[in-house]
């Protein structure tokens, strides 16, 4: 990979047949006196003929944002030249909310790079680390527990305006296809008349199976087929 952009022969406004070499990976200044040439070969050469490459990668709503590049540009060549962006102090976009990066759309590029290395931890437990798990790792986590163990699979429910009473909250259960609630440590059918006061409850959970671990082909598959069941609510 070259180690330098050359420009060669540019006659960009002010610019009489200008040969250049700037480096890359460095900070490069350009100065000189007022009508010298300094954005033209800055802007007007070097940043369009990079952004002109750089727009062939942006969907056709970006380009029309920021398609903005001047027609006279006149170079004989460009040599090792990026794709590239420049930071101007003007306003591109009537949406108050936008920025260089949304614009640009490396914003999207940004959030794909932290949600694939970045390490969610537990709200509640900071030192805990959180990873996703395949029914099939649960299956082998479980597995680990003596015979006998006795298994719960719950998924949450929130308790929010529509549910008053014992009556409404044992209907919305039936109507979502399951027969048992949990409250607490108590477990409930929606067959049952409680009176029970759920005034200060927030949160319930649906009991989608009862398992008790044994060492037969039985239970991996039953535990599988409730897990994947959980995971879809």
């Amino acid at each position: 990979m070259s180690e330098t952009i050359d420009i060669i022969s540019a006659e960009t406004h002010n610019l009489k047949n200008i040969t250049v070499s700037i480096p890359k990976n460095s900070l490069t200044v350009i100065t000189g006196v007022s009508g010298s040439g300094k954005s033209s070969l800055a802007f007007d050469t070097l940043y369009a003929e990079g952004q002109r490459r750089y727009l062939e990668s942006l969907s056709t709503y970006a380009r029309m944002i920021i398609s903005d590049i001047s027609e006279a540009t006149r170079v004989r060549e460009i040599r090792g030249l990026s794709p590239t962006i420049a930071i101007h102090q003007k306003t591109v976009s009537n949406n108050p909310r936008s920025t260089v990066g949304t614009i640009t759309e490396i914003y999207d590029f940004y959030r794909l790079i932290f949600a694939s290395i970045g390490i969610p931890h537990c709200p509640n437990h900071p030192e805990v680390s959180l990873q996703k798990n395949s029914v099939k790792d649960i299956v082998e986590h479980m597995a680990k527990y003596g015979e006998g163990t006795k298994f719960h699979i719950l998924i949450p429910l929130s308790i929010d305006e529509t549910i008053q009473d014992m009556t409404s909250l044992s209907k919305k259960v039936s109507d979502m296809g399951f027969v048992r609630f949990q409250i607490g440590n108590d477990i409930y059918s929606v067959a049952d008349d409680s009176t029970r006061d759920i005034t200060h409850v927030d949160k319930a959970y649906i009991v989608i199976d009862r398992l008790v671990k044994k060492e037969d082909d039985t239970f991996p598959i039953r535990l599988t087929d409730s897990l994947r069941i959980a995971l879809e609510k």
